[in-house]
C-alpha cells in the first residue's frame, strides 16, 4: 500500500500488509541504525499488545497499527512520552473529524463518547522509546463494547489518519525536547483528560488498586485521586467508574 502522505511525514516508513505486533517489529529492527522517527504501520497485527499484557483486537482493513522510534535525550523526558503522545493524537484526532468531541483517559487512551478509539503503549529500549499507536478506523467484529472507531464520523484512510498523527507528533515531541520539559502541554492535557472528575478505580503496578476521585494533574504528568487520602501516581492502569 502507498501511504505517501505518511512517507513525507517522517525519514523512513516502513508498510507491513500483516505484522504480529509493530512494535516487536520496530523492536527487531533497532540494530539497523535506523534514523529517529522511523515509523512501521500496519493494517491487521496478530499479536498486538496493550498495557499490562492485554491484547489489541487488529482486524484486516478495520484498524491501524503504528509504532514510531524515539531518541529522547534524558530518561525524564522519556517518561512524558505516553502522555505527549495522548496529547498528539487527540489534536489529530480532532483536526481530522473537523471537531470531534475526543477526550483523553490518562494515561493513553483516546475515548469518544466514553469508548475508546485509540490506545497508546511506549516502551523503553536501552536508550530509544518504541511509541505504539492503535486507532479502529470501523467497527470490529471482535471488539468490546467500550470500544468504538472513527466511522462514527465517515470513512477516512489510513494515509490520512497516519499522516495527521505523525505531523501532530512531530511538533509535539520537537517542543518536548527543545524546552526540556513537557510544560507547555500540560494545559492541554488537563483541559482534555475526561479521567479529571470522574470516579476512579486505578490498578498499580505491584497489584494494588486505589480508588477515589481524580481531581487534577500534577506538573510531572501524574494523576491525582483523591480517596481514604490523596495520591500521586505516576502509572497505574485507571478505570473509570460509573457513579
Amino acid at each position: 500500500m502507498d501511504l505517501p502522505l505518511s512517507s513525507a511525514a517522517v525519514p523512513s516508513l516502513i508498510y507491513l500488509g500483516s505484522v504480529d505486533s509493530t512494535n516487536l517489529e520496530l523492536i527487531r529492527r533497532l540494530g539497523d541504525d535506523l534514523p529517529e522517527f522511523s515509523t512501521v504501520v500496519s493494517g491487521e497485527q496478530t499479536a498486538g499488545l496493550g498495557r499490562l499484557g492485554r491484547s489489541w483486537v487488529s482486524e484486516p482493513g478495520s484498524s491501524i497499527s503504528m509504532s514510531v522510534l524515539l531518541k529522547p535525550t534524558s530518561i525524564e523526558l522519556a517518561q512524558q512520552l505516553t502522555l505527549l503522545a495522548a496529547n498528539a493524537v487527540h489534536r489529530a484526532l480532532v483536526s481530522i473529524t473537523d471537531g470531534g468531541s475526543f477526550s483523553i483517559k490518562w494515561p493513553n487512551d483516546i475515548l469518544l463518547s466514553g469508548r475508546k478509539v485509540c490506545g497508546i503503549l511506549a516502551s523503553l529500549h536501552g536508550d530509544s522509546v518504541i511509541l505504539g499507536i492503535g486507532v479502529n478506523l470501523s467497527r470490529q467484529s471482535a471488539a468490546p463494547d467500550h470500544a468504538t472507531s472513527l466511522e462514527e464520523f465517515g470513512k477516512f484512510s489510513m494515509d490520512q489518519v497516519v499522516a495527521e498523527i505523525l505531523k501532530n507528533l512531530s511538533s509535539s515531541y520537537q517542543a518536548l525536547i527543545g524546552a526540556g520539559n513537557f510544560d507547555s502541554d500540560l494545559d492541554y492535557l488537563r483541559e482534555n483528560c475526561s479521567t479529571i472528575g470522574q470516579r476512579v478505580r486505578a490498578e498499580l503496578p505491584d497489584g494494588s488498586e486505589v480508588i477515589g476521585t481524580a481531581i487534577g494533574i500534577s506538573i510531572a504528568g501524574h494523576i491525582i485521586i483523591e480517596g481514604d487520602r490523596r495520591y500521586e501516581l505516576a502509572a497505574a492502569d485507571v478505570w473509570h467508574l460509573r457513579n
